[in-house]
């Protein structure tokens, strides 16, 4: 498996766990104690220096993975979808 392969499974790993919590809050349960912060490893195989890792850019990266509460992830190829585009916003930050 390639680096960017990894980085896109990391990353639709975030978008799936993402989902399960905001459903599960969505219902009344409260889970954000089980919300994976891997953007920081993402981040770093991506290659982004850590001056370029602002407050900013991570507001960023969890506004579009915010995106899967409206997604349909039965549906196929929406997961991906929404990982390349958070893949892009971080390789456009490079």
């Amino acid at each position: 498996m390639g680096k960017r392969r990894q980085i896109l499974t990391l990353i639709e790993n975030e978008i799936t766990n993402s989902k399960l919590i905001f459903t599960l809050q969505h219902i009344g349960i409260e889970a954000s104690d089980y919300l994976t912060d891997t953007s920081q490893v993402v981040f770093v195989l991506i290659g982004i220096r850590k001056e370029n890792r602002t407050e900013e850019l991570y507001k960023k990266y969890f506004d579009l993975i915010k995106q899967v509460q409206y997604l349909d992830l039965q549906i196929k190829g929406e997961k991906s979808r929404l990982a390349l585009k958070i893949y892009g916003l971080l390789i456009a930050n490079l």
